[in-house]
């Protein structure tokens, strides 16, 4: 674990937070769809796992970010050099179990991480958290579901501040492209709705030249 305190005296957002941070709900969200046309071909060509490929590119975005490593603890603000994602991963039936990696961003590994995880546990259920949470993010997916909106349970006591990501099915629009939901839960304290439309604009940009990010 990495990560350094914000001076919040000195801190340009210092207002910002002060406003949210005390709020009981502090959390909202952005859903918006995302062209994936060309993301689909690239993996369907090479052969990729869809939901790890995105897993990776949503993840190395949200490294990029700062806002997306920031967290709130306990009346401090920390930034963490890197956060690692916490992800759900069907077993059999209606069981899920968490699977935490962590980021690097070399594609080939990350992927082999998770490969490596996956045999080594076999199938068992793990829900719980053994590690720091807050240097993870949260992420999810709705393959069956082209949704509108998402809202993902929090804790409370005190409210966490870890962003969610969750993306859903894509469908073809009436111009012929693939479009995928893809939805971003944050705590305002931390981030506003400016850093959340850089997170998606950056993120379209990888998804619509998936070869400049992604090596093989």
């Amino acid at each position: 674990m990495n990560r350094r305190e914000i001076d919040l005296e000195n801190w340009p957002r210092k207002a910002h937070y002060e406003h949210f941070v005390h709020m009981s709900y502090p959390h909202f969200s952005v859903t918006a769809d995302l062209d994936v046309t060309n993301f689909v071909a690239f993996t369907k060509q090479n052969k990729l796992s869809f939901f790890r490929t995105m897993l990776y590119l949503t993840t190395r975005v949200a490294n990029e970010f700062e806002p997306f490593r920031l967290r709130s603890i306990e009346g401090h603000v920390y930034v963490y050099d890197a956060v690692h994602p916490s992800f759900t991963h069907l077993l059999r039936e209606d069981l899920y179990s968490y699977i935490r990696i962590n980021y690097q961003p070399n594609y080939k590994q990350f992927v082999k991480d998770i490969e490596t995880y996956i045999e080594s546990h076999q199938g068992e259920v793990d829900i719980e958290d053994r590690t720091d949470i807050n240097e993870l993010i949260f992420v999810t997916s709705l393959p069956w579901l082209k949704f509108n909106d998402i809202q993902h349970p929090i804790g409370m006591d005190p409210v966490d501040s870890i962003p969610r990501i969750c993306w859903g099915k894509y469908e073809e629009d009436f111009k012929g492209r693939l479009m995928m939901p893809l939805s971003v839960q944050a705590n305002h304290a931390l981030m506003d709705g400016l850093h959340m439309s850089q997170y998606f604009l950056k993120l379209e940009e990888m998804l619509k030249s998936p070869e400049m990010v992604i090596v093989l």
